[in-house]
């Protein structure tokens, strides 16, 4: 996400996932201006939660157009046909890119706080 920051290079899709317990009351000014900074170029941002949708808008400032609320879980109707039915809306890949991607796990200390 900093390799955009300034001036796009890649299409770039980031995920908030939440905050660790130095940010379980209220996020710390340092991050809040960092992501502001480094998100301003960033093409989506997703957020499973209302609460970091917010977040985004009113304190890292991102546009309403760019946050896309994706809840947690999994839609397992999706997957009832065996079939992709699940595509991001917009994105084409083109033949001469290459997709980078990454899934990263619930931090076992956000599942004890949950």
């Amino acid at each position: 996400m900093l390799a955009n920051s300034f001036s796009p290079k890649i299409y770039n899709l980031h995920s908030e996932h939440g905050f660790g317990p130095d940010e379980a009351d209220k996020t710390l000014l340092r991050r809040d201006l960092f992501r502001r900074f480094s998100l301003r170029n960033t093409e989506t941002v997703l957020v499973p939660s209302l609460n970091l949708e917010n977040i985004a808008l009113n304190t890292w400032h991102i546009p309403k157009e760019k946050i896309v609320y994706i809840p947690n879980g999994v839609d397992i109707a999706k997957f009832e046909k065996n079939e992709p039915s699940f595509i991001i809306p917009g994105f084409q890949k083109q033949t001469d890119e290459t997709i980078i991607g990454t899934i990263a796990p619930l931090a076992l200390k956000k599942i004890l706080a949950a």
